[in-house]
C-alpha cells in the first residue's frame, strides 16, 4: 500500500485544531524568529521600562504544549506510526535541543560577565602600573642629568692635566688655529666654572693652575706673533713708475704729480713684500685674536698685546716712512704750495686708511687706536716740510686756501671730525692748521694796519679793498670769533673814516659838476669843499664805499645775519626806486626843512656800537649807509625842488585866500615858475645821473636804490605843490566847464603820475 504525505488540508480535516492551538503555534513561530527572545537577551519587557529577568523560553514552550494537549477537542487514540506521533516526537527532540542551547547560552553569559569583571580589574591595575612606570622614568632622567652634570664638573677638573700638556708643547701647534682656539676655549670655560663654584673642594687650587697654564699659552702666542712678524724680510725702497717732466706747467703739472703719487702708493700696496705681509697678518689674525679678546677681562695680558703691536708698528714704519718721504720728494717745488699740501694730504689719507684696515685685520677694529705713534710719525714729515714755508708766506689767498684744505679732507669731511685720518695724524695736521691760521690773521691785521694806519682819519678805496680781501680770505679759514673781532674793529674804523672823508676818487674819470655856492651849508651844515670835488661826488663816493663793504660783509658766511633788526635795516637801505608816490603826504614844513622821512626812521648813535652778535657788523654798515643815502637825498631833492618849496613856504605863510592877490601867485607867474622848474630839474637830474653812473655804475642795486629814492622825493614835493595850487585856483571837477578859466589853468600842469613818469625817464630807471 502506497503511503502519501498528508497535506495541511488533510490535517485540518482529520485533526481540526481549535483557535487556542493556532495562537500557540503563532507564538512559537514568533519566538523562533526572534533570537534575542530565544537567547534571553531582551532587556525591557514591561511598558514602564523596568529591567525584569527574562522568562525561560523552554518553560513557556512546555506550558504552551500542555495547553495544547488540554485543548484537544476530541482526543482520539492514534497509531504509533501516525504522522502526528512522528511530529510530536520531532517537537520533543527540538524542545530538548533548545533547552540544551539555553543552558549553553547561560553559561556563555556568565563567562562574559566574568571576563568583563576581570577586564575592569586589569584596566585599574594598568593605570597604577603606568603611573609608577612614568615616575620611574622621570627619576631616571633626573638621575641621568645629575650624572651628566657631575661628569661635566669632573671634566673641568680633569681637563687641567690635558691643558697643561697642551701648553707644555714646544712649540705649540699654532699651525692649527682651530685646534688652538678650541683648547683655549675649553680652558676659559673651566676657569669660568671654577670661579663660579669656588666653594668646591680644591677649586681655588685648580683655578690658579689653569691661570698659570693660560698665561704660559699667551706668552707662547705673543712669541709666535712677534717672531713671525720679525722673520719677514725688510721692504724694498719705494720707486715711482711715473716721471714728471719739467715741460708740464700749471694744472697739467699738478695732475702729473698727483698721478705720480697715486702710482707710487699703488705700487707699494701691490708689491711682493706688501702682499706677503698682508698674507702673514691674515694667517696670524685668528691667533692674535685669542690674545686681544682676553685683554679686556684679564688686564695682565695687555702688556703682551702691546708687545705684539709694538713689533707690528716697527715693521710697518720701515715700509710707510720711506713711502711718505718718497711722496714728499715727488712733490718738488714746481707746483704751488697749496697744490703740494693738497696732494700730501690726499696721500696721507690713503696711507692712513690702508694702515687702519691692515691693523684691524690683525688685531681687530678696537686696536686701531694703537696706531697713534705710527700715524704721528707719518704725518710729522708733512708738518716739518710745510710749516716754515707757511710761516714765510705773505699772500692772504694762499694762506686761506691752505686753511680750507686743512678744514676738509679729500672726501669733503672736516679733518677734526674725519675717521679717514687718525687722531694722532689729525693732531699733527691741526697744529699746522693753527700755525697757518695764526699767520693768516697776522698778515690780515698787518695789511689792514698798513692801508689804514692807526692815529689817522684819512680814507681811500684801498682801505676798503684791503678789508674786502681780508674778509674773503678769513671766511671759512679762521675761527668765527677771530673773524668777527677783527671785522668789527676794521668796519667801525672804516665807517668813521668814510663818514668824515672829503675826498672822492671815482672808479672812472669824469668831468665834475660845478659847485653850487652855499648849497652844502644850507642842506647839511658841512663847510664848502676845497678843490674841484663837489659835495655830490663825496656823497656818492661814501655811498659806493659803504655799499661795497656791506656787500662784502653779507657775502661773508660767518658774518651773515638774519635777525629782525637786520631785515628792517636791509629793507630801509635796499629799497629800490619806483615805489608808489601816493603814500602819506609830507607836510609843507617837513618838505622844506628836511625830507627826513625819505630815509625811514632815524637810528640812534648807540646802534653803531651795541651788540656783539654776527649781525652787529652788518648793522653798523647799514646804519652808516642809510645816513649817507639820506644826506644825498636831502641835497639832491632840495636841488631839484627848491623853487617849488619856496612857493609853498610863501603860500603857507599868507594863506590860501590872500595868495590870490599876490603877484607871485598870479596864474601866469605860477605857470612860468613851473616851466622854469622843469628845465632846471631836468638839467639837475641829467648831471646827477651822470655822476651816479660814474660812481655806482658797477653797483646796479645801489644805483637803482639811490635814483629811485630821489625820484620818489621829487614827486612827493611836486604832489604837495600841485595840491596847494589846486586849493588856491580851484580843482576842476566833472561838472566844471572845460572852457572855464580854472580848467584851462590846471590843464597846463602835469599830473602827479605824469611827474613820476617824467622823473623816472629823466633818471633812466
Amino acid at each position: 500500500m502506497t503511503t502519501t504525505t498528508p497535506t495541511p488540508a488533510d490535517w485540518d480535516r482529520q485533526v481540526p485544531l481549535p483557535d487556542a492551538l493556532v495562537d500557540l503555534f503563532l507564538s512559537l513561530e514568533e519566538s523562533a524568529v526572534d533570537p534575542f527572545h530565544v537567547l534571553g537577551l531582551t532587556i525591557k519587557y514591561n511598558d514602564d521600562g523596568a529591567n525584569d529577568t527574562p522568562p525561560d523560553p523552554m518553560q513557556a514552550v512546555a506550558a504552551q504544549l500542555a495547553t495544547l494537549a488540554m485543548a484537544k477537542v476530541a482526543p482520539a487514540p492514534l497509531d504509533v506510526d501516525h504522522p502526528w506521533r512522528q511530529h510530536e516526537g520531532l517537537l520533543e527532540r527540538n524542545t530538548a535541543d533548545v533547552t540544551q542551547l539555553s543552558d549553553h547560552l547561560h553559561t556563555a553569559a556568565r563567562t562574559l560577565t566574568n571576563l568583563g569583571q576581570h577586564a575592569d580589574r586589569f584596566l585599574s591595575t594598568h593605570a597604577v602600573l603606568r603611573e609608577a612606570t612614568e615616575r620611574v622614568l622621570r627619576e631616571k632622567a633626573e638621575v641621568d642629568r645629575i650624572a651628566g652634570e657631575i661628569n661635566a664638573h669632573l671634566a673641568h677638573f680633569g681637563y687641567l692635566e690635558e691643558f697643561a700638556h697642551f701648553v707644555a708643547q714646544s712649540p705649540m701647534p699654532f699651525h692649527d688655529p682651530p685646534g688652538v682656539t678650541a683648547a683655549l676655549g675649553r680652558a676659559d670655560a673651566s676657569l669660568e666654572f671654577l670661579a663660579a663654584n669656588s666653594h668646591f673642594t680644591d677649586a681655588a687650587l685648580y683655578a690658579a693652575r689653569f691661570r698659570q697654564c693660560m698665561t704660559r699659552a699667551m706668552i707662547a702666542l705673543r712669541n709666535h706673533v712677534v717672531s713671525r712678524l720679525r722673520d719677514l724680510p725688510p721692504p724694498l725702497p719705494p720707486v715711482s713708475a711715473m716721471v714728471v717732466t719739467a715741460a708740464e706747467t700749471g694744472e697739467a703739472q699738478k695732475m702729473a704729480v698727483a698721478d705720480a703719487c697715486i702710482g707710487l702708493l699703488a705700487a707699494q700696496e701691490s708689491s711682493p713684500w706688501a702682499l706677503e705681509f698682508r698674507a702673514t697678518c691674515m694667517e696670524l689674525a685668528p691667533i692674535a685674536h685669542q690674545l686681544v679678546s682676553r685683554c679686556e677681562g684679564h688686564p695682565e695680558y695687555h702688556a703682551l698685546r702691546m708687545e705684539c703691536v709694538t713689533a707690528y708698528l716697527g715693521i710697518r714704519w720701515t715700509a710707510v716712512g720711506p713711502t711718505m718721504d718718497a711722496v714728499l720728494e715727488l712733490l718738488g717745488n714746481d707746483i704751488s704750495l697749496v697744490d703740494q699740501i693738497e696732494i700730501a694730504l690726499a696721500s696721507l689719507s690713503t696711507l692712513v686708511t690702508d694702515e687702519q684696515d691692515l691693523c684691524a685685520t690683525l688685531f681687530g677694529q678696537d686696536s686701531v687706536a694703537d696706531l697713534a705713534p705710527l700715524l704721528t710719525n707719518v704725518a710729522n714729515p708733512i708738518y716739518t716740510r710745510f710749516r716754515q714755508r707757511v710761516l714765510s708766506t705773505l699772500d692772504l689767498s694762499v694762506l686761506a686756501s691752505i686753511c680750507r684744505l686743512f678744514h676738509t679732507d679729500p672726501d669733503g669731511v672736516a679733518i677734526d671730525n674725519s675717521d679717514a685720518i687718525g687722531r694722532a695724524a689729525r693732531a699733527c695736521l691741526l697744529s699746522l692748521l693753527s700755525d697757518t691760521q695764526t699767520q693768516l690773521i697776522y698778515r690780515g691785521q698787518h695789511r689792514l694796519g698798513t692801508t689804514a694806519p692807526a692815529g689817522t682819519t684819512n680814507y681811500s678805496s684801498a682801505m676798503a679793498d684791503a678789508l674786502i680781501s681780508v674778509l674773503a680770505a678769513f671766511d671759512g679759514s679762521v675761527p668765527v670769533a677771530s673773524l668777527r673781532s677783527l671785522a668789527g674793529d676794521a668796519v667801525r674804523d672804516l665807517v668813521s673814516r668814510i663818514s668824515t672823508t672829503s675826498k672822492a676818487v671815482p672808479p672812472s674819470l669824469s668831468s665834475p659838476l660845478s659847485v653850487r655856492s652855499g648849497l652844502a651849508v644850507m642842506t647839511t651844515g658841512a663847510p664848502p669843499l676845497a678843490g674841484d670835488v663837489t659835495l655830490l661826488e663825496v656823497q656818492l663816493f661814501r655811498i659806493r664805499e659803504l655799499w661795497r663793504l656791506l656787500e662784502a660783509v653779507k657775502n661773508t658766511k660767518a658774518l651773515d645775519r638774519s635777525d629782525d633788526d637786520s631785515a628792517r635795516l636791509h629793507r630801509r637801505t635796499g629799497a629800490a626806486g619806483g615805489g608808489s608816490v601816493h603814500g602819506s603826504s609830507l607836510s609843507i614844513l617837513g618838505s622844506v626843512l628836511s625830507l627826513a622821512n625819505l630815509g625811514g626812521p632815524a637810528v640812534a648813535d648807540e646802534d653803531l656800537t651795541n651788540g656783539t652778535g654776527p649781525g652787529s657788523i652788518a648793522g653798523v654798515l647799514e646804519v652808516a649807509l642809510a645816513r649817507a643815502r639820506d644826506e644825498f637825498l636831502l641835497d639832491r631833492v632840495h636841488s631839484c625842488t627848491y623853487q617849488l618849496k619856496r612857493w609853498l613856504v610863501r603860500a603857507a605863510a599868507v594863506g590860501t585866500v590872500d595868495s590870490k592877490v599876490m603877484a607871485w601867485a598870479h596864474p601866469d607867474a605860477v605857470i612860468k615858475l613851473t616851466n622854469e622848474w622843469q628845465l632846471a630839474t631836468e638839467s639837475e637830474m641829467q648831471g646827477t645821473v651822470i655822476q651816479v653812473s660814474v660812481y655806482l655804475g658797477d653797483l646796479l642795486a645801489a644805483r637803482s636804490s639811490v635814483l629811485g629814492a630821489l625820484v620818489d622825493g621829487v614827486v612827493v614835493v611836486y604832489r604837495d605843490f600841485y595840491s596847494q595850487v589846486s586849493k588856491v585856483f580851484g580843482r576842476p571837477s566833472r561838472t566844471t566847464d572845460p572852457n572855464s578859466g580854472a580848467a584851462s589853468f590846471m590843464a597846463a600842469f602835469m599830473s602827479v603820475d605824469g611827474c613820476a613818469q617824467w622823473m623816472q625817464s629823466a633818471a633812466r630807471i
